[in-house]
């Protein structure tokens, strides 16, 4: 079988398998759609061509030709779509588009009369014309297929050459070729064996080309897979067969140029040229970079990048009480290498990296920890490489800089050092230990590595977040249950103080000692609930118990009497009862009315009604003054914020704060009206009792 065949028969297998790829496709996009027909037409014309090359072009016919025009008008009429929707409609660009576009088909039309009727021509021409007319005819499709390339690469946006490049290379190749043979056979007066022979190879490069294109516009299938060996034999195929071509072209000249020293000088060159072939052929690290070429470029191997991203999310982010967080993040990582254990090194205060965790190995404490100048950080920082430890060992200078622990190389458990940057600080390290299967990290390897250890340093940085949140919120608890445990203090120690004052002159009264005791026991009782809220770290909820409003409120009232102005009580109903927390409701009342009497004049009263709404579902509350009054801004920004005070050290600014929030916690409302100079309105509304929750 000659090489002509070979060649043929290489880019048929090539185009088929494309073409059927693409059909399997061709419902996901609209590209495959247009690409198919040129692809199989590739096909068709190989084995068309392979036919002809048989037998030393003894099966050279018209038909070829036909053939080949057929497949240069199926090319034709895929750039044709492709360039309409990028010409501006309208434009001169576009009415010369629609002028050239039936010119081009004109001329495939013609030189399809020259082809199936050279008797015609013949006639016509003379004898041995059809040849030449046929030579000059297929050299202008060429220039014309050149032309229509170079307007589609012009015409394509920026932001698209990215995934078209390939497309332009692959008919850039096709059509450049085509005028090579063409113009070379009108110049020599025939067609060049060794040209024509290497064609199926060159378009089998073509083909080879135009895959990432279809890749990067987002063809995918699961239906047909091709697998890395086939597309590397046909690749190494394809260019061993185009640079022999080459090397063919470079002896023709050394022997036309060359005088009586010719002959000898291409054979020369010849036999350097196949050895040459021979020592690329064999190097291990050529195809090495052929395969990471194909594997970069073609497919996405050696990981199922959706299975494995998503497993690895999931482990990720499953939520197992039994399991630390940090544990589970590495054991995602130890899934998706295949690890059989691993250990967290994380960042300290003083820099240093401790162990924190391990997943299927000795306990962290039994983990040196590594110094914050060791140079396997500063090669981390400064690098942020995957190291592997056995390449490590076997190529140091590789790792310029880096100088392992001798425990670490020693103890030859660790396997691979995953670096965790968050936002440009190194906060972590993972020690991987050896995977089940034996294993050399390749780029695709290194890669996932890195990019799984951003996202598990994303974790880990969320996680000792979330412990500092934590930690910031107990603190932020205390400080509040502190604030308001003194500001309870504050209105006791008062009340105290007003006894003391008061009993050398009345301490005979016997009126006097019943109230005294009377605010002793409440100031008892106060006290013993602020302790108990404090054991309990302020997460003491609000009691749900049936509370009597009028004496609640006549309670509070007396208590406020101890001082001026005057607080007047009007209770509307015989019996409202609401249901909350009495000791809360208490202290919300008293620092509300407390506060109307330090804003009011001491001959003014401060009056306190009870009453229900008319739809009877609600007790109403109101505390109203003819005080000094407050602006609609003052209400809206300062009155109900923490540490707040218009009273300067007399007051704390925390008592309006603390009785809403109250309020609200027993499913309340408080409604603030005032105006300065005139007073304010302060409303509560708590829903009231209902017969089924009283019985319960």
């Amino acid at each position: 079988m000659s090489v002509g065949v070979i060649s043929f028969l290489v880019a048929s297998v090539v185009a088929l398998v494309l073409g059927a790829f693409l059909l399997a496709n061709r419902r996901r996009t609209e590209h495959a759609n247009q690409l198919t027909l040129p692809v199989l037409g590739m096909a068709a014309w190989s084995l068309v061509a392979g036919y002809s090359t048989y037998d030393d072009f003894k099966h050279l016919g018209n038909y070829y030709y036909v053939a080949e025009i057929g497949r240069n008008l199926l090319w034709f009429a895929f750039i044709f779509r492709l360039l309409q929707p990028l010409v501006d409609t309208g434009s001169n660009a576009r009415r010369i588009f629609n002028v050239v576009q039936p010119i081009v088909y004109l001329f495939c039309l013609l030189l399809l009369v020259v082809d199936l009727f050279p008797l015609s021509i013949q006639a016509l021409f003379g004898v041995g014309q059809q040849m030449e007319i046929r030579l000059v005819g297929h050299s202008l499709l060429a220039v014309s297929g050149l032309l229509a390339t170079e307007q589609l690469i012009s015409n394509t946006k920026v932001e698209h050459r990215w995934s078209w490049k390939f497309l332009f290379l692959g008919l850039l190749t096709i059509f450049g070729y085509d005028l090579f043979l063409y113009t070379h056979a009108l110049l020599f007066g025939a067609l060049d064996p060794i040209l024509w022979q290497s064609r199926g190879f060159v378009f089998a490069l073509a083909m080879l080309i135009v895959i990432p294109y279809i890749r990067r516009t987002h063809f995918s299938s699961r239906e047909i897979f091709i697998s890395q060996d086939l597309v590397l034999h046909t690749v190494t195929l394809a260019a061993t067969g185009f640079y022999l071509l080459l090397m063919a072209m470079a002896a023709y000249l050394l022997r036309a140029i060359g005088g009586s020293w010719g002959m000898a000088m291409q054979a020369v060159f010849l036999v350097g040229a196949v050895l040459l072939l021979a020592l690329l052929l064999f190097s291990g690290k050529l195809r090495a970079r052929m395969r990471v070429f194909i594997q970069k470029n073609f497919y996405q191997q050696g990981y199922d990048y959706r299975k494995e991203w998503l497993r690895f999310m999931e482990t990720l982010t499953t939520f197992d009480e039994r399991v630390e967080p940090k544990l589970q993040a590495l054991k995602a990582i130890c899934d998706l290498f295949e690890s059989t254990g691993a250990i967290l090194w994380t960042k300290s205060e003083s820099g240093d990296y401790l162990p924190e965790v391990s997943w299927q190995t000795s306990s962290p404490t039994d983990w040196p920890a590594i110094a914050a100048k060791h140079s396997l950080l500063e090669f981390s920082r400064r690098t942020g490489w995957v190291v592997e430890v056995t390449e490590y060992l076997d190529n140091p200078d590789f790792y310029q800089g880096l100088d392992l622990p001798d425990w670490m190389v020693k103890s030859g458990s660790l396997s691979v050092l995953v670096p965790l940057f968050y936002q440009n600080d190194m906060i972590g390290l993972v020690g991987l230990l050896p995977s089940r299967v034996p294993r050399q990290l390749n780029w695709e390897d290194r890669d996932l590595l890195k990019t799984a250890g951003l996202q598990l340093a994303n974790t880990v940085a969320l996680l000792e977040a979330t412990d500092n949140l934590v930690q910031a919120r107990q603190f932020e608890a205390f400080n509040r249950l502190s604030a308001f445990v003194v500001h309870d203090l504050k209105n006791v120690n008062a009340q105290l103080s007003l006894v003391v004052a008061n009993a050398d002159k009345h301490r005979r009264n016997p009126d006097f000692v019943d109230d005294a005791i009377n605010t002793v026991a409440n100031a008892v009782a106060r006290v013993e609930s602020m302790l108990a809220h404090l054991r309990q770290g302020g997460r003491a909820g609000y009691k749900r118990q049936p509370i009597e409003l009028n004496h609640l409120v006549k309670q509070v009232v007396t208590d406020r009497s101890v001082e001026s102005p005057e607080v007047m009580l009007n209770t509307k109903h015989s019996s409202v009862e609401v249901l909350g927390d009495r000791e809360k409701l208490y202290s919300a009342l008293e620092h509300l009315i407390q506060n109307a009497q330090q804003a009011t004049e001491s001959d003014t009263p401060v009056r306190v009604t009870i009453a229900k709404d008319d739809q009877g579902h609600l007790a109403k509350i109101e505390i109203a003054d003819e005080g000094i009054g407050m602006s609609q801004e003052f209400i809206r920004r300062r009155l109900f914020v923490p540490f707040d005070t218009t009273k300067g050290n007399a007051g704390m600014g925390i008592g309006a704060y603390e009785s809403k929030s109250i309020i609200l916690g027993m499913d309340g409302s408080l409604d603030v009206q005032s105006e300065p100079g005139v007073g304010s309105l302060f409303t509560i509304r708590l829903p009231l009792v209902k017969p089924t929750e009283k019985s319960n």
